[in-house]
């Protein structure tokens, strides 16, 4: 065999090995994004379980939801932890969002997502929180929260969320 001939085979035999290669990696990417889309989701559940036990676990937080949902004046302090509450919610799905724009959510579980949000704006405070304070969220989520506020106004069979508290004593659901 001449120096052509073994030069010839170890390009092959290199070809080879960089086709190999790029196959390992793209399994690893997509393992990898798998995992990615995994602990995104997991890590949404886990805030959403944190946003729930919130109202759970503090019967004053409870309470001043029901006052709200049933009509009801809420002193400064209540107004204050309200709107906390409102801030600290729209955060949380202005993150889910942020995952549903980098490819970690599909757009089938963001409409999914949505729906909760229609239940959300069926409380007043919420829409008075976003009318007031929605110039500190990114562009693209201010849009998709307006044009989901745009639909679930016209759109009178949404989630009634809000109906099922009101005018219940101490919040029991009717």
């Amino acid at each position: 065999m001449d120096w052509a001939a073994i030069g010839a085979v170890s390009e092959v035999i290199a070809a080879v090995a960089v086709v190999v290669s790029l196959v390992y990696l793209a399994t690893q990417i997509r393992q990898a994004t798998k995992i990615a889309k995994a602990t995104t989701r997991n890590a949404i559940a886990e805030s959403a379980q944190a946003l729930s036990q919130d109202v759970i676990d503090n019967a004053d937080m409870a309470e001043i939801f029901v006052k709200h949902l049933n009509g009801e004046e809420l002193n400064a302090v209540e107004m204050l932890r309200m709107q906390g509450r409102c801030y600290r919610d729209m955060r949380h799905w202005e993150n889910i969002y942020y995952q549903v724009r980098e490819g970690l959510l599909t757009e089938e579980e963001w409409s999914g997502f949505r729906k909760n949000l229609v239940a959300l704006f069926e409380i007043g405070a919420y829409r008075e929180y976003w009318a007031s304070e929605s110039n500190l969220y990114s562009d693209s989520f201010r849009e998709q929260i307006d044009s989901l506020l745009e639909q679930t106004s016209e759109d009178t069979e949404g989630v009634r969320f809000a109906e099922r508290f009101k005018n219940s004593p101490e919040g029991k659901t009717q």
